[in-house]
């Protein structure tokens, strides 16, 4: 969120999304520092399988993931270990192989504004592949959906920061992992875009503009 001192302003991804879909929103959530709502479930569960995942490809260690389970906030503890159990069975090989950034802090000056930082938190970058990814979960796969997620701007302006601090970009992919209630299964959907200096190049254009906005 936008923090304002005497030196620097400083804007995130979500904070310009906020202010672009409604500027009293955000101001409540920002400005205020007051939502009226209370975290519902699914963020609830979202947050911790972020930190199930980010234990996972850290440590590479399946049982620190199960202890981590214990210590989740979310009630539903079937639906975890069933993610578990699931993604351990799918992308076990992914994660011993991995070697890039997990959870990562981003900060970069904006270009073409005076004091102004972007800030955000990358979920995974996989320097081999030159991919960032991002973490979504959802109980909807549809593609049409996830396709105009991944074209938005969040990859974008991770893969802005990350090459202004000097790691390649050249593809961004979701990593939706869909959970369905009523079969109580996983499943998985990955859908992916181009990354390029030309396809930043808007959206941080986007950022600035933003700011100044704000």
């Amino acid at each position: 969120m936008p923090v304002h001192d005497e030196l620097t302003s400083t804007i995130t991804w979500s904070a310009a999304d906020s202010f672009t879909r409604c500027p009293r929103l955000f101001y409540w959530s920002y400005r205020a520092l007051l939502t009226g709502e209370p975290q519902n479930k699914y963020i609830t569960r979202g947050v911790d399988v972020h930190r199930l995942l980010e234990i996972w490809y850290k440590t590479k260690n399946i049982d620190m993931v199960r202890e981590t389970l214990s210590l989740t906030k979310y009630n539903d503890l079937d639906y975890l270990e069933r993610f578990i159990v699931w993604y351990h069975e799918n992308f076990n090989d992914d994660i011993q192989a991995f070697s890039g950034m997990v959870e990562t802090e981003l900060a970069v000056t904006l270009p073409g504004i005076e004091g102004v930082v972007y800030r955000g938190k990358v979920d995974l970058y996989l320097p081999d592949t030159q991919t960032v990814k991002d973490h979504k979960t959802t109980g909807k796969a549809n593609g049409k959906h996830w396709l105009r997620t991944a074209n938005g701007g969040q990859l974008q302006c991770y893969s802005f920061a990350l090459m202004s601090m000097g790691w390649p970009v050249k593809r961004g992919a979701l990593n939706v992992l869909c959970w369905t209630e009523k079969q109580r299964a996983w499943r998985h959907y990955g859908p992916e875009v181009p990354i390029s200096e030309e396809s930043i190049t808007p959206w941080v254009r986007y950022l600035r503009d933003t700011a100044l906005a704000i």
